[in-house]
């Protein structure tokens, strides 16, 4: 499913009910064994609703004599993370050790998640195939279509569901800020330092390419030294002059409280 034509494409609405449509017309068919739903932007950044739809598509179809499984849902080229293909493949699973019926002769169901947004695949995989031996008492639940004698039709694990190419995802895209940051360094200039008695400077044609967050902040100048010199009588009266510390205030408070204690005596004689 696509967004709706003159819809913004902020609003992520008129893909979910595109999709809801795509959802009830497999599912109310009896002809359709296939869908396909490559790079139809698909994640869960809207909430699940977006993910409990697609979980229907792995789902039993149809009642009574008519029930039966889908054969393959693509999912190639979406943004889905490691906890939407969780929820997808745990429904697929728990669906056909729960309906054997309808499960009976159906080939294992091939679900292509390659390239989407999920983080360590591997230990993803694993950790599925280790919930399923847990929960349903299955060894080889999933495979991922890699041994010899494994296609769309059978499994030469006897697995339920196929994962082609899960290994494979592409890597998790950086939020907008940081790539303004770094769209914005790439195009500036090389900044040409100069070491002077301040310490390290940016020359002003390089910094003004930079962004605002990065700029240096400027350094204030320091006046010379012969500006006392230089300066008139009225300027230097402005200036106030650096006085000699109190003795009294440097002294410890052991002396002040012996010295209140010995006017306090003198006062009482």
């Amino acid at each position: 499913p696509t967004r709706v034509a003159g819809a913004p494409a902020g609003k992520a609405e008129p893909t979910f009910r595109t999709l809801e449509l795509a959802v009830h017309l497999a599912r109310s068919s009896t002809n359709i064994v296939a869908m396909r739903l490559g790079e139809c932007e698909l994640s869960s950044d809207g909430g699940d609703k977006c993910i409990t739809e697609v979980a229907r598509l792995v789902r039993q179809v149809g009642i009574g004599a008519q029930a039966r499984f889908l054969e393959e849902v693509d999912f190639e080229g979406n943004f889905m993370d490691a906890d939407a293909v969780r929820k997808i493949v745990e429904a697929a699973v728990k669906e056909r050790c729960e309906r054997p019926r309808a499960c009976a002769g159906c080939p294992p169901l091939w679900l292509n998640f390659k390239n989407n947004r999920v983080r360590n695949p591997g230990s993803v995989f694993q950790n599925l195939q280790a919930w399923a031996g847990w929960a349903h008492g299955l060894e080889n639940a999933l495979c991922l279509a890699d041994k010899e004698g494994c296609s769309q039709k059978a499994c030469a694990a006897n697995c339920r569901l196929h994962l082609p190419g899960f290994l494979e995802q592409c890597k998790p895209e950086l939020p907008s800020q940081v790539k303004l940051a770094e769209s914005a360094a790439a195009s500036a200039p090389t900044a040409v330092a100069a070491v002077g008695t301040a310490g390290l400077t940016v020359q002003p044609q390089c910094q003004a390419a930079l962004p605002p967050l990065l700029r240096p902040s400027p350094a204030r100048k320091r006046p010379p030294e012969a500006w006392r010199a230089c300066a008139s009588p009225a300027t230097r009266r402005q200036t106030p002059a650096r006085t000699a510390p109190d003795v009294r205030r440097s002294q410890p408070r052991r002396r002040q409280s012996r010295s209140r204690r010995r006017r306090r005596s003198y006062r009482s004689h």
